[in-house]
């Protein structure tokens, strides 16, 4: 409970039916003293390696990790700590697989929401996704960094006319793709009875909107990530 909020969460990942290995990660941290709360909040992170790419769960892994240890030990306003440190540890992958030429491209994305009171505050790389549900509606708050995604920015593109473009998975940034990587940072004042949700594209390519808002309308968090994973696999 936080100042009068009470939040609640889950997570869960599943290596899905196609890949021998889950190269999604997902990790999150609740400061324990009130200090270290009011200075950074309740954070939660979810990579996703980037498939075909070697290492890909170990690149996701790491990420994760790095950002959460990283971000508790820096002081600074929030924001410019979450991106640098996020920008950072794209450059740890990235030189990491420059150093090493048996492991070749190293890359994964990355979602993290620090949640303080009625503040979401949430950072991304890639196309792991950030939603918003509220009153039953359900919106993007990230934006994909891939081919289509970048499209959707500069045209208009809307989410069903983008379900048309093959090149949609092809990411334009991710972490270890390169080197100082833009990471952007969304802000968000919650209400009471807001639900907020990080996905990979193991789940987004298969609900839309509507469909996502579906899943998360009842149920405790663990009900809800287990229908989210199970909806993914049946699709």
């Amino acid at each position: 409970k936080m100042n009068g909020f009470e939040l609640r969460a889950a997570i869960k990942t599943d290596r899905g039916r196609k890949r021998q290995r889950n190269e999604d990660f997902v990790t999150h941290y609740t400061p324990k003293a009130a200090d270290q709360y009011q200075a950074r909040g309740v954070l939660f992170i979810l990579a996703d390696g980037v498939g075909g790419a070697a290492q890909g769960d170990r690149a996701s892994k790491f990420a994760a990790e790095a950002v959460r240890f990283e971000y508790y030990r820096q002081s600074g306003e929030i924001t410019q700590v979450l991106r640098e440190v996020i920008r950072q540890t794209g450059n740890q992958i990235y030189q990491y697989a420059a150093s090493n030429a048996d492991i070749g491209r190293m890359a994964t994305t990355l979602v993290a929401a620090v949640v303080l009171d009625d503040q979401l505050i949430v950072a991304n790389v890639g196309d792991s996704r950030a939603y918003l549900i509220r009153n039953g509606v359900c919106q993007q708050i990230t934006r994909d960094h891939n081919a289509v995604g970048d499209l959707m920015v500069s045209t208009g593109l809307s989410e069903e006319e983008a379900k048309k473009y093959t090149s949609k998975n092809r990411l334009t940034r991710s972490l270890g793709g390169e080197q100082d990587v833009i990471v952007d940072i969304f802000q968000v004042k919650l209400q009471a009875g807001d639900q907020v949700l990080l996905s990979s594209d193991g789940l987004t390519r298969y609900a839309d909107l509507v469909q996502t808002a579906k899943l998360v309308s009842n149920g405790s968090p663990t009900e809800i990530v287990d229908r989210c994973v199970l909806f993914a696999n049946q699709s």
